[in-house]
């Protein structure tokens, strides 16, 4: 028998893959590049430490070989 804990803990385990195969999906298609410098970023101390004012990026897509 299935507990409720162990059809949540499947349906988590789910998305994370799906948001890594996205993530491998652009990394492969796109280089990506913050317009901030590390000084620019002031950290904001919560459980993880994390930019205040999140990172802005820049995609620039690769050049595809034929």
């Amino acid at each position: 028998r299935k507990s409720a804990y162990s059809s949540l803990f499947t349906g988590q385990r789910f998305a994370l893959l799906e948001e890594k195969i996205v993530l491998s999906y652009l990394m492969r298609s796109f280089s990506v590049a913050s317009k901030q410098t590390f000084d620019e970023l002031l950290p904001c101390g919560e459980l993880i430490t994390r930019p205040k004012d999140g990172i802005f990026v820049t995609l620039v897509e690769r050049n595809r070989k034929a």
